[in-house]
Protein backbone atom coordinates (compact mmCIF):
# COMPACT_ATOMS: atom_id res chain seq x y z
CA UNK A 1 0.00 0.00 0.00
CA UNK A 2 1.34 3.41 -0.89
CA UNK A 3 1.99 5.92 1.94
CA UNK A 4 0.70 9.51 2.16
CA UNK A 5 1.97 11.83 -0.48
CA UNK A 6 3.99 14.83 0.83
CA UNK A 7 3.40 18.08 -0.90
CA UNK A 8 6.58 20.17 -1.13
CA UNK A 9 6.47 23.58 0.60
CA UNK A 10 7.93 26.46 -1.34
CA UNK A 11 10.23 29.00 0.35
CA UNK A 12 7.69 31.82 -0.08
CA UNK A 13 5.14 29.77 1.78
CA UNK A 14 7.63 29.19 4.66
CA UNK A 15 8.24 32.93 5.03
CA UNK A 16 4.51 33.63 5.00
CA UNK A 17 3.93 31.06 7.73
CA UNK A 18 6.46 32.82 10.01
CA UNK A 19 4.82 36.22 9.64
CA UNK A 20 2.84 37.62 12.55
CA UNK A 21 -0.85 37.12 11.89
CA UNK A 22 -2.75 40.24 11.06
CA UNK A 23 -5.20 41.40 13.74
CA UNK A 24 -8.89 41.23 12.90
CA UNK A 25 -10.27 44.23 11.04
CA UNK A 26 -11.74 47.11 12.98
CA UNK A 27 -15.23 48.51 12.86
CA UNK A 28 -14.41 50.55 9.73
CA UNK A 29 -13.19 47.49 7.89
CA UNK A 30 -9.54 48.61 8.08
CA UNK A 31 -6.94 46.36 9.70
CA UNK A 32 -6.52 47.15 13.38
CA UNK A 33 -3.01 48.30 14.44
CA UNK A 34 -0.75 45.87 16.16
CA UNK A 35 -1.00 46.13 19.96
CA UNK A 36 1.72 48.18 21.70
CA UNK A 37 3.86 45.75 23.73
CA UNK A 38 4.16 48.40 26.49
CA UNK A 39 0.39 48.86 26.77
CA UNK A 40 -1.12 46.51 29.36
CA UNK A 41 -3.74 44.18 28.04
CA UNK A 42 -7.22 44.13 29.45
CA UNK A 43 -7.39 41.92 32.51
CA UNK A 44 -3.67 42.20 33.26
CA UNK A 45 -1.76 44.54 35.55
CA UNK A 46 1.65 45.82 34.54
CA UNK A 47 3.55 47.95 37.06
CA UNK A 48 4.40 51.39 35.74
CA UNK A 49 7.95 51.83 34.64
CA UNK A 50 10.02 54.60 36.23
CA UNK A 51 12.66 56.21 34.04
CA UNK A 52 16.19 55.86 35.43
CA UNK A 53 17.46 59.40 35.84
CA UNK A 54 21.11 60.03 36.70
CA UNK A 55 21.73 62.42 39.57
CA UNK A 56 23.01 65.79 38.35
CA UNK A 57 26.67 66.53 38.97
CA UNK A 58 27.58 69.65 40.94
CA UNK A 59 30.46 71.29 39.09
CA UNK A 60 30.47 74.49 41.13
CA UNK A 61 33.91 75.43 42.54
CA UNK A 62 34.66 74.41 46.11
CA UNK A 63 35.21 77.36 48.42
CA UNK A 64 38.62 77.37 50.15
CA UNK A 65 38.73 76.66 53.86
CA UNK A 66 38.55 79.71 56.12
CA UNK A 67 42.11 79.38 57.37
CA UNK A 68 45.58 80.66 56.61
CA UNK A 69 49.20 80.01 57.45
CA UNK A 70 50.81 81.33 60.59
CA UNK A 71 54.30 82.80 60.40
CA UNK A 72 57.29 82.62 62.72
CA UNK A 73 57.44 86.40 63.15
CA UNK A 74 53.88 86.57 64.46
CA UNK A 75 54.86 86.39 68.12
CA UNK A 76 55.56 89.08 70.67
CA UNK A 77 57.42 89.32 73.99
CA UNK A 78 56.87 92.11 76.54
CA UNK A 79 58.75 93.11 79.66
CA UNK A 80 57.31 95.08 82.57
CA UNK A 81 59.22 98.34 83.07
CA UNK A 82 57.01 99.34 85.99
CA UNK A 83 55.90 97.52 89.10
CA UNK A 84 53.64 94.57 89.78
CA UNK A 85 50.80 96.83 90.89
CA UNK A 86 51.39 99.45 88.18
CA UNK A 87 52.82 97.59 85.17
CA UNK A 88 54.27 99.39 82.17
CA UNK A 89 54.52 96.86 79.38
CA UNK A 90 57.17 97.41 76.73
CA UNK A 91 57.30 95.14 73.69
CA UNK A 92 60.71 93.89 72.62
CA UNK A 93 61.67 95.27 69.21
CA UNK A 94 64.10 93.74 66.75
CA UNK A 95 63.80 90.23 68.15
CA UNK A 96 64.12 86.83 66.49
CA UNK A 97 64.02 83.14 67.37
CA UNK A 98 61.36 83.45 70.06
CA UNK A 99 61.18 80.05 71.77
CA UNK A 100 58.81 79.70 74.74
CA UNK A 101 58.73 76.27 76.36
CA UNK A 102 56.73 74.76 79.21
CA UNK A 103 58.51 71.62 80.41
CA UNK A 104 56.61 69.46 82.89
CA UNK A 105 57.72 69.05 86.49
CA UNK A 106 57.58 65.35 87.34
CA UNK A 107 58.36 63.23 90.39
CA UNK A 108 58.92 59.51 90.62
CA UNK A 109 55.84 57.71 91.92
CA UNK A 110 56.67 54.09 91.18
CA UNK A 111 55.48 51.33 93.51
CA UNK A 112 55.81 47.57 93.60
CA UNK A 113 52.79 47.45 91.30
CA UNK A 114 54.94 48.87 88.48
CA UNK A 115 57.29 45.86 88.74
CA UNK A 116 60.45 47.87 88.37
CA UNK A 117 59.22 50.16 85.59
CA UNK A 118 59.40 53.95 86.00
CA UNK A 119 56.18 55.77 86.85
CA UNK A 120 56.53 59.54 86.88
CA UNK A 121 53.69 61.85 87.82
CA UNK A 122 53.41 65.40 86.56
CA UNK A 123 53.03 67.68 89.56
CA UNK A 124 53.50 71.09 87.94
CA UNK A 125 54.78 72.98 84.91
CA UNK A 126 57.63 75.45 84.57
CA UNK A 127 58.71 77.65 81.68
CA UNK A 128 61.68 78.97 79.79
CA UNK A 129 61.73 81.78 77.26
CA UNK A 130 64.50 82.34 74.77
CA UNK A 131 65.01 84.89 71.98
CA UNK A 132 67.60 87.14 70.36
CA UNK A 133 67.49 90.95 70.25
CA UNK A 134 69.19 93.25 67.78
CA UNK A 135 71.42 95.98 69.20
CA UNK A 136 70.06 99.54 68.93
CA UNK A 137 71.63 102.65 70.41
CA UNK A 138 69.69 105.81 71.26
CA UNK A 139 71.00 109.36 70.91
CA UNK A 140 71.85 109.33 74.61
CA UNK A 141 74.10 106.32 74.11
CA UNK A 142 71.75 103.99 75.98
CA UNK A 143 70.16 100.96 74.45
CA UNK A 144 66.45 100.59 74.00
CA UNK A 145 64.56 100.61 77.33
CA UNK A 146 63.62 96.92 77.14
CA UNK A 147 67.30 95.96 76.76
CA UNK A 148 68.32 98.30 79.56
CA UNK A 149 65.76 96.59 81.81
CA UNK A 150 67.21 93.17 80.98
CA UNK A 151 70.74 94.33 81.80
CA UNK A 152 69.44 95.79 85.06
CA UNK A 153 67.88 92.46 86.02
CA UNK A 154 71.05 90.60 85.15
CA UNK A 155 73.12 92.74 87.51
CA UNK A 156 70.65 92.47 90.40
CA UNK A 157 70.31 89.79 93.09
CA UNK A 158 67.42 88.46 95.13
CA UNK A 159 63.92 89.54 94.26
CA UNK A 160 65.29 92.50 92.30
CA UNK A 161 66.69 90.05 89.74
CA UNK A 162 63.26 88.62 88.90
CA UNK A 163 61.68 90.09 85.78
CA UNK A 164 58.05 90.14 84.75
CA UNK A 165 57.37 88.92 81.20
CA UNK A 166 54.53 88.00 78.89
CA UNK A 167 54.53 86.34 75.47
CA UNK A 168 51.67 85.88 73.04
CA UNK A 169 50.44 85.29 69.50
CA UNK A 170 50.61 88.55 67.56
CA UNK A 171 49.57 88.10 63.90
CA UNK A 172 50.41 90.70 61.28
CA UNK A 173 46.82 90.53 60.02
CA UNK A 174 43.64 89.01 61.33
CA UNK A 175 42.60 88.04 64.83
CA UNK A 176 45.13 86.77 67.39
CA UNK A 177 44.67 83.47 69.15
CA UNK A 178 42.89 84.44 72.39
CA UNK A 179 44.30 81.48 74.34
CA UNK A 180 47.93 81.62 73.14
CA UNK A 181 49.12 84.20 75.66
CA UNK A 182 51.10 83.66 78.86
CA UNK A 183 52.69 85.63 81.67
CA UNK A 184 55.40 84.69 84.13
CA UNK A 185 58.33 85.74 86.29
CA UNK A 186 61.90 84.69 85.70
CA UNK A 187 65.61 85.38 85.92
CA UNK A 188 67.30 86.74 82.79
CA UNK A 189 70.61 85.73 81.29
CA UNK A 190 71.86 88.12 78.61
CA UNK A 191 74.77 87.16 76.35
CA UNK A 192 76.36 89.29 73.65
CA UNK A 193 76.09 87.69 70.21
CA UNK A 194 77.51 88.31 66.72
CA UNK A 195 81.05 89.02 67.84
CA UNK A 196 82.59 88.91 64.37
CA UNK A 197 84.49 91.73 62.67
CA UNK A 198 81.63 92.87 60.42
CA UNK A 199 78.33 91.91 62.07
CA UNK A 200 75.32 93.64 63.58
CA UNK A 201 75.57 93.40 67.35
CA UNK A 202 72.87 91.93 69.52
CA UNK A 203 72.05 89.76 72.52
CA UNK A 204 70.92 86.24 73.22
CA UNK A 205 68.34 86.26 76.01
CA UNK A 206 67.26 83.31 78.15
CA UNK A 207 64.61 83.57 80.84
CA UNK A 208 64.50 80.84 83.49
CA UNK A 209 60.99 80.80 84.90
CA UNK A 210 60.17 81.00 88.59
CA UNK A 211 56.86 79.37 89.37
CA UNK A 212 54.20 78.39 86.88
CA UNK A 213 53.37 80.48 83.82
CA UNK A 214 49.87 81.93 83.78
CA UNK A 215 47.55 81.96 80.81
CA UNK A 216 46.20 85.47 80.24
CA UNK A 217 43.95 87.28 77.82
CA UNK A 218 45.89 87.99 74.66
CA UNK A 219 47.14 91.62 74.80
CA UNK A 220 47.02 91.77 70.99
CA UNK A 221 43.22 91.73 71.22
CA UNK A 222 43.41 95.34 72.41
CA UNK A 223 45.28 96.53 69.30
Amino acid sequence: MAGPVRVPVLPDQQRAARRRPEPPPGADGQPAPHPDPLTPRRGTSTPPTTPCLEAPHDHSPVAPAAEDLTFSYEYAVDINLGTLTDPIWQQFRGISAVDPQKPPVSVEAATYDDRGAPNSKKVSVSFTLGFTAQGRRLASGSYRPEIEKLLELENAVGDAAVGHFRWYDNPAEGSPNPSDAHEGFGIATVTRQNTGNDQVAGWTVNIAGQGRPTRIENPALDD
